[in-house]
């Protein structure tokens, strides 16, 4: 079994992380890229990454229709909720959104204290 480096990002406190894995062997359709939250999940592989990543495709906004939570898209995947208690700014989460998907892609990172690297699994 190998071990891939990973990132983790709490985007909604104590429900929802975003998870990067850098592989350095991946094919345009691995995954690199999850959101774990519950009970969704949903996934980006390193073709999408790649466009997403180049293209500006992530946005987040502070507002939304739940006290103390903003929006985060990134690509196709549309309208997430984040917690404001952790990121100061919407522009703090966006930035630390683009860092984890650089990680992704290139297995280097800026990241700060709330994104904790781990060791991944990978069969």
């Amino acid at each position: 079994m190998i071990k891939l480096p990973s990132e983790t990002l709490e985007v909604l406190q104590g429900v929802a992380s975003l998870k990067a894995i850098y592989n350095d062997k991946a094919q345009p359709g691995t995954e690199v890229v999850m959101y774990d939250g519950t009970p969704e999940q949903w996934t980006n592989t390193y073709s999408e990454i790649q466009v997403i990543y180049a293209d500006r495709l992530v946005s987040v906004t502070e507002k939304s229709n739940k006290p103390g939570r903003g929006l985060f898209t990134i690509g196709r995947h549309r309208n997430w909720y984040y917690s404001h208690s952790l990121f100061a700014t919407p522009e703090e989460l966006e930035n630390k959104i683009y860092e984890l998907l650089r990680f992704s892609l290139t297995g280097k990172t800026n990241l700060t204290k709330k994104i904790k690297q781990e060791d991944t699994a990978s069969a």
